[in-house]
């Protein structure tokens, strides 16, 4: 829905895999793939258990981005194995010294786990 808003109103939206783009700085990243790429989409165990090696470029886009940006992420399971591996936050608690959220369907998930 987010992608189709901002065609509707003219806004410049990079869909990563599939679109990017080098002109704007609104990315949605589709990490589980997209309806309009069905062969991309994750959905069976072992869709996640071979995820890390068909994705593993976008993995490093949210973290990295998760190192210097506020991220939303929508439309996946708190239960994600996948999700956790990438947004592993005692990872990322050498790197970014702030104890910054980050807010995962409604609920707040600081550094320290709560």
């Amino acid at each position: 829905m987010y992608e189709l808003a901002c065609r509707s109103i003219g806004v410049d939206l990079a869909v990563l895999p599939y679109s990017p783009a080098s002109n704007t700085d609104r990315w949605l990243l589709k990490l589980h793939g997209c309806v309009s790429h069905p062969d991309d989409i994750v959905l069976t165990r072992e869709h996640y258990m071979r995820y890390q090696t068909r994705r593993s470029a976008l993995s490093g886009i949210v973290q990295s981005l998760l190192i210097t940006r506020h991220m939303l992420f929508v439309g996946f399971s708190l239960r994600d194995d996948n999700f956790h591996r990438i947004v592993d936050v005692r990872a990322f608690t050498e790197y970014c010294e702030c104890d910054r959220p980050y807010f995962l369907g409604g609920s707040a998930v600081g550094t320290n786990g709560r």
